[in-house]
């Protein structure tokens, strides 16, 4: 289902993406039980334009190596740096308004 989620967010955004690579990676680890996973994902696919041109990253929890990880673990990335870190979804509008704090 993620995988899915995915590939339908970059048939979406494909047209909003620039010549350049982005500068930032929005990396998500989610989980398909994960109900706030379900909802950040169909928020992403509904509304691209909250990720500011970032690269969007749906990966498996699992993935993590820790039995006790909270999802979703959201990580903004530029490079190999972990710009930022949340975890947990609070709905569409914070989720824009923390990008915005952390994407410049």
């Amino acid at each position: 289902m993620i995988r899915a989620l995915v590939l339908a967010l970059l048939l979406a955004v494909g047209p909003l993406v620039a010549a350049e690579p982005p500068a930032y990676t929005v990396v998500i680890y989610s989980a398909d039980w994960c109900e706030p996973c379900q909802r950040l994902a169909a928020a992403i696919e509904a509304h691209p334009e909250i990720v500011r041109g970032a690269a969007v990253e749906f990966r498996d929890a699992g993935e993590l190596g820790d039995r006790n990880v909270r999802v979703p673990d959201i990580r903004v990335m530029r490079g190999d740096a972990i710009v930022a870190r949340t975890v947990g979804y609070r709905g569409r509008e914070a989720f824009a308004r923390w990008l915005e704090e952390v994407m410049p």
